[in-house]
Formats: C-alpha cells, sequence, structure tokens
C-alpha cells in the first residue's frame, strides 16, 4: 500500500513540474497574446521603437575600437530575400567596423613612419653598427610583450564587432522567417475549401509550432551571442550593462513583433 501511495505521488510530482514546464514555455505566447488583443498596433511600433532605442543608447558605451553599424533598410530586405546570405551579411558589417577602424589608427601610424626615418638619418653610421644593434634587440623585446597585449585587445574587438553584427543578421532573418510564416498561414487559410473550427485549430497548431521552433533556435543563439559578448567586453574592460540593454532589448522586440504577428492575423 505504501509503495502504491509513494507511486502514485511520484506520477503526481511529475506531472506538476512538466505543467510548470509548459506554463513557463508558453507564457511569452501568452503575453504577446495579452498584448496583441489589448495593445494598439501604434502602440505597439512605439514599443518596438523604443527598444530599438535602448539598444542603440547602450551601444554608444561600446569600448574604443568597436565601431559596428546597424543594417540599412535595404539590406535588410536583401537579406530577407534571399539576395544577400546571413554570412554576406556580417561580413560587410565586419568589413565597415574595421575599414572604420583602420581609418581611425591610420593618422598616427603615418606619423609615427617619418619621425623613425628622421631618427635614421640624424644618427648616422655609428648607431647602425655597435651601439644600435644593442638598443634594437631591447626595444624588439619591449615590443613583443607591448604586441601580446594588442593582439589580445585586437582579438577582443575583432569578436564582438562579429558578435554584434551577428546580432544585427540573426534579428532581421528571424523577423524575415517570421513574417514568411504569417504569409504562408494566411495563404494557407485563404486555400482551405472546409474553415471548420478543426482546419482552423490544426492550422494554427501548425504555424504555431513552426514559430516555436523557429523562436527557439534565435533565442538560444541570441543567448550563446550575448554570453561572447559579456566575455569580449570583460576582456576590453567594457561596461557590462551594454549586454544587459542588448538582452533586455531583444526580449522587448521579440515580444512587440510576436505580439504584432498576432493582432494582423
Amino acid at each position: 500500500m505504501k509503495k502504491t501511495v509513494k507511486i502514485i505521488l511520484l506520477i503526481v510530482g511529475i506531472l506538476v513540474v512538466l505543467a510548470a514546464g509548459v506554463a513557463v514555455w508558453q507564457w511569452d505566447n501568452i503575453q504577446a497574446l495579452r498584448m496583441a488583443r489589448t495593445i494598439s498596433a501604434d502602440e505597439l511600433a512605439r514599443q518596438a521603437a523604443q527598444a530599438a532605442q535602448q539598444r542603440a543608447d547602450a551601444l554608444q558605451n561600446l569600448p574604443d575600437g568597436i565601431t559596428i553599424r546597424e543594417l540599412t533598410a535595404e539590406e535588410k530586405q536583401q537579406l530577407q530575400s534571399g539576395e544577400l546570405s546571413e554570412e554576406a551579411a556580417i561580413a560587410l558589417l565586419i568589413g565597415a567596423a574595421m575599414g572604420d577602424a583602420a581609418a581611425t589608427e591610420a593618422p598616427d601610424g603615418e606619423s609615427d613612419a617619418p619621425a623613425a626615418n628622421d631618427a635614421d638619418d640624424e644618427s648616422g653610421g655609428e648607431s647602425g653598427s655597435s651601439g644600435g644593434s644593442g638598443d634594437g634587440s631591447s626595444g624588439s623585446g619591449d615590443s613583443g610583450g607591448g604586441s601580446g597585449v594588442s593582439d589580445e585587445i585586437a582579438a577582443a574587438q575583432q569578436k564582438l564587432n562579429e558578435d554584434l553584427a551577428q546580432i544585427y543578421v540573426l534579428e532581421a532573418s528571424f523577423t524575415g522567417q517570421l513574417d514568411g510564416l504569417v504569409s504562408q498561414c494566411k495563404a494557407e487559410y485563404a486555400a482551405l475549401e472546409n474553415k471548420t473550427v478543426a482546419n482552423k485549430a490544426s492550422l494554427a497548431q501548425k504555424y504555431m509550432g513552426l514559430a516555436s521552433g523557429l523562436e527557439a533556435s534565435c533565442d538560444g543563439q541570441m543567448s550563446a551571442l550575448i554570453a561572447d559578448i559579456r566575455a569580449q567586453l570583460t576582456i576590453l574592460g567594457g561596461d557590462q550593462s551594454v549586454a544587459d540593454a542588448i538582452e533586455s532589448s531583444y526580449a522587448s522586440e521579440k515580444a512587440t513583433k510576436k505580439a504584432t504577428l498576432l493582432s494582423s492575423i
């Protein structure tokens, strides 16, 4: 008897845990549905713009050497239509960022070069023979240590630019795919011969499943990117509130996007 009771309690406990898990998993969808039913389209658009601005403001606090930009409207359209691949879009943004960084550093490099040439001219042949070789080896040791630190910082800057570029591309790609699902759902609904409650429910279940799978994939990629952004900010001595703001704005933009799509169906 005691064994039976234990088994029943165990089953009940498992069901409670599963129910809680489903409630948490569906909470975002419930919230999005509530927003779609209670908030106007204009207000949803305002909230989405506010979340995007929150992220843009946070990116003003990025460490030196980070000059990433957002995708233009035309680039987003090309990405969503397939004319521009995700890899090409990321390379485009990273290339622009690295070009800006190089342009910023170029004047210093150019100003140093003549100074070094002048020093060689003034030192004459004597510095090039005995004493010069000793100084040169000492200098190369110092520069080796300095380049080690510089290489680490440069690598972190490059990686942070890549992560931010991937976030912009992921956001545009995810939005485009969601819009595509809505269009497909509407087309399939219009093609239904018998628009019964059962057929409608089946169609809704199908596309909610597709959207949930897409969202889970996007969430996983975003979590990994934000974790890496935090790591690069630590190396660069940057403010972690930047990563906090990116994470917060992503959640807000996703909620308003889902609510907007639900209200349009």
